[in-house]
């Protein structure tokens, strides 16, 4: 909000949307708000959740009771038509559902960040096809049309909306998305300078940051993602600080001031990371020093929080409460909480088991795990119904949902359609062999697929007991040029209390041959 953004309004706070704080925003509980009859229209990018998600016959339901559905994706999805579902009547469905053609990454410019926090500069490699458009295109065409839209209301509702700061200027798409950039990056309101890190953010509103973990990214008004010194690798650890830029604050180690002992020496003077340097009075190192200040040093309480992101500033050998309060108030300093299902980790059962949870069989799976949550729509198999564990997972050949690589022919010929593997022991007790069609069956779903017996999957003794375990992936469905049952009709929507993942690397299942 900028410039409306003032301390007599307290920064426009009340303008944010809010979290209710015993809600859950999962993906479970988007498709389960929509079944419910409480959401109106789903805006999808780059994602199908009619092949990834689990509980398919849940999601499919859900969608047919919104209103509208969004989608932008590459290729036409199983979720973009998940109204041409095989056996279902399209004309029962009232969904109003418009597709986005988007642009590969391949075909647009901006940043591309790893699982290794390493955010990257990518180049347009080709124009996008058609009327194709980027992420960035479809955000700022919808959002300036919704403005639009909303010109001349008074409403207090409509506030955000119309004093939110939406005003980029550049003309070419790799301007804007380094303009966009630029405001994650975060920026000092007075003098209009990009921040050179999260140490320059401050409380006061005299700066802003679009994501605080990217402040830095954009220091001394440098892209510094564009960076491609992939030479310079001083201490031989393979962390090239000259190439691209890794969030926090270029960092590559979390953490990395607990290599050093207390008085800022490294353990390991072979592998040393970062150390404190008593001649300049510095940290300093190959990576950059994880500390809260690089000027303070080890006989001051910033130089001894190794762990600095937690409340302690040290390692938790428990995930208990934490609050350490700011001098004059009540509000705290460093915080850290405590999971939902407490302090210390414990074993528990999946929801679907075939065997009692040994260590304490009163408490089957996990008791704050809410599952089912709708009963009519989330049924829990039993090992009498369905005796096998169905282990799930993508393929090197195809990727989460394939509707990308389902779409390139020579994937498709290196692995063409669902199958199920199973042990030959399993096989030989339903009369199975390689190649033959089978059916397998939960209390969710059914699908029919092709087999593939292995010696690589064997049976397991657990709690005494013979365990067969089958193995599927679930980058199929009813779109693309490779098309074929999808898994995760099968497959369970229980999901951890803390991040709700989900349980379909452990679900029950039977089967036969087909």
């Amino acid at each position: 909000f900028c410039d409306l953004a003032t301390p007599e309004n307290d920064f426009c706070f009340n303008l944010l949307p809010k979290k209710n704080g015993t809600a859950n925003y999962s993906m479970f509980r988007i498709f389960e708000t929509a079944l419910e009859g409480k959401m109106k229209l789903l805006y999808i990018m780059g994602q199908n959740p009619m092949i990834t998600s689990p509980n398919l016959n849940l999601v499919h339901e859900a969608l047919t009771k919104m209103e509208m559905l969004v989608v932008a994706d590459l290729f036409m999805t199983e979720t973009a038509a998940f109204w041409e579902k095989p056996g279902v009547d399209p004309q029962a469905i009232d969904t109003e559902v418009l597709f986005l053609p988007a642009a590969s990454f391949l075909e647009k410019e901006g940043t591309l960040t790893n699982s290794g926090r390493m955010v990257q500069w990518r180049y347009t490699g080709i124009e996008p096809v058609g009327q194709s458009k980027t992420d960035l295109e479809m955000i700022d065409l919808i959002f300036k049309k919704i403005r639009e839209l909303y010109a001349g209301s008074t409403a207090r509702k409509d506030e955000p909306i119309l004093k939110a700061k939406w005003d980029y200027t550049a003309t070419d798409l790799p301007a804007f998305a380094e303009e966009v950039l630029k405001e994650i990056n975060g920026y000092n309101f007075a003098t209009g300078e990009p921040v050179k890190g999260i140490g320059e953010l401050k409380a006061d509103g005299s700066t802003s940051s679009g994501c605080w973990v990217y402040a830095g990214v954009y220091a001394n008004n440098e892209n510094l993602s564009k960076r491609k010194d992939n030479q310079s690798d001083p201490g031989g650890l393979g962390i090239y600080p000259g190439f691209a830029w890794s969030w926090p604050g270029n960092i590559h180690v979390l953490y990395n001031r607990a290599s050093c002992d207390t008085a800022g020496r490294p353990y390991d003077e072979t592998n040393k990371i970062v150390w404190w340097d008593e001649k300049k009075g510095i940290w300093t190192g190959y990576d950059t020093p994880d500390v809260p200040n690089a000027a303070h040093g080890p006989d001051t309480e910033n130089g001894q929080r190794p762990f600095r992101m937690s409340g302690e500033g040290v390692g938790r050998l428990l995930a208990g409460p934490y609050r350490q309060p700011l001098a004059n108030s009540t509000l705290p300093r460093d915080s850290s909480s405590v999971p939902a299902d407490g302090p210390l980790p414990e074993f528990y059962e999946p929801v679907e088991s075939p065997t009692t949870n040994i260590l304490h069989p009163e408490v089957q799976f996990n008791p704050c795990l809410k599952y089912p949550r709708l009963e009519s729509k989330q049924p829990i198999g039993t090992a009498r119904d369905y005796p096998y564990v169905l282990c799930t997972s993508s393929l090197a050949e195809h990727w989460c949902a394939g509707s990308v690589t389902r779409n390139v022919p020579w994937l498709n010929e290196m692995y063409p359609e669902t199958i199920i593997e199973l042990p030959q022991s399993l096989a030989d007790k339903h009369g199975i062999n390689n190649g033959d069609r089978v059916r397998v069956w939960s209390a969710r779903g059914e699908v029919e697929v092709k087999a593939m017996v292995t010696h690589r999957m064997q049976t397991m003794i657990i709690n005494g007991k013979q365990v067969e375990i089958v193995w599927m992936p679930y980058n199929w469905g009813y779109k693309g040029l490779s098309t074929a049952a999808s898994t995760n009709l099968l497959t369970i929507d229980a999901g951890d209390p803390n991040t709700w993942i989900q349980e379909t690397k452990a679900c029950l299942v039977n089967l036969s041959k087909a």
